[in-house]
């Protein structure tokens, strides 16, 4: 699928695990403004960006919540999810407790993105990526 978007969140908490030589990863919730190519009709898609220590992480523009970008991807079903899924995570302490943390960060309107709007999963590979004008 070809598609031109606005990254309206981002998981903030995910540059955090990506400090090892293991495969990287990135998850954005992108707000469709044009399909080039493919049939998905969902106005908003979840993206996961995967990519190896040696490949580029993705530009600071993309998280500013106003820049539109090309995106050639994949779907993924065995990805999808809800928004409120994505949200937060419970984590517990080493006393026990249950703590939430929060995991997006939204950077841009969500108008009709609710917490269990089911989001239709996509995988975005290093160079299938571009600004758009």
């Amino acid at each position: 699928m070809v598609v031109i978007g606005t990254v309206i969140a981002y998981d903030q908490l995910v540059p955090l695990t990506n400090i090892t030589s293991a495969p990287q990863s990135q998850l954005l919730l992108v707000r469709i403004e044009r399909r080039i190519k493919g049939r998905e009709t969902a106005r908003y898609i979840k993206v996961v960006y995967k990519y190896g220590v040696d490949e580029a992480s993705l530009p600071e523009t993309v998280f500013d919540g106003k820049s539109r970008w090309r995106f050639i991807l994949k779907r993924d079903r065995s990805c999808d999810s809800s928004v409120g899924q994505m949200k937060a995570a419970k984590h517990e302490t080493k006393e026990r407790d249950e703590v939430m943390l929060p995991h997006l960060k939204f950077t841009s309107e969500t108008k009709g993105l609710e917490d269990n709007t089911n989001l239709p999963c996509y995988v975005l590979k290093p160079g299938n990526f571009r600004a758009e004008k």
